[in-house]
């Protein structure tokens, strides 16, 4: 994924790039031919990498003068002749099932019964009454989710960390406070 952005200090482009595929960074930097080069490994937490992806679509804003410090004509591109990932399963339920979840959006034990193989990390119910329709947004992390970062959530009286392994974990006795 590439975003183009106008600096709003000097007015100089830049870009953002996101690469994955195995390519160390150290190659893509010495590759790049126009001028400063900075990358960062990517660095995933139970939100995924959500905070980055709000910073990277962040919307067209005109400043005092009329311009625009993001390049809104083309924002963003991706690699071509790719093979495509497979469609998203279909995850609909039942009326009632939905009702029931509805009623009971923060009951993380629902959640975590429900998606064994993951951590409930929040719900976010949504009523579009324009349209009379209803949805809940949730959010959860993989167990088995190799991560760099986990928030000081409490998952149920456990406290979520990561291991030295990297892999996400619960403490079954926390200390008392």
């Amino acid at each position: 994924m590439l975003i183009l952005e106008k600096g709003e200090q000097n007015g100089r482009f830049h870009h953002h790039i996101i690469i994955n595929g195995g390519v160390p960074r150290e190659d893509i930097e010495r590759c790049w031919g126009m001028g400063y080069c900075d990358s960062d490994r990517l660095q995933f937490s139970e939100h995924g990498l959500e905070g980055l992806s709000k910073y990277l679509v962040k919307s067209a804003v005109l400043s005092e003068d009329g311009t625009s410090s993001r390049c809104t004509f083309k924002t963003f591109s991706h690699t071509r002749n790719l093979r495509r990932p497979p469609p998203p399963k279909e995850r609909r339920v039942s009326a009632k099932v939905f009702n029931r979840l509805w009623d009971d959006f923060e009951n993380r034990t629902m959640w975590e019964e429900r998606y064994k193989d993951y951590y409930f990390v929040s719900c976010q119910p949504n009523d579009n009454s324009e349209y009379g329709e209803r949805y809940l947004t949730v959010k959860l992390c993989k167990k088995t989710a190799k991560l760099d970062v986990i928030y000081n959530l409490d998952y149920g009286g456990l406290q979520a960390f990561t291991t030295a392994s990297g892999r996400a974990r619960k403490i079954k006795n926390r200390p008392p406070s």
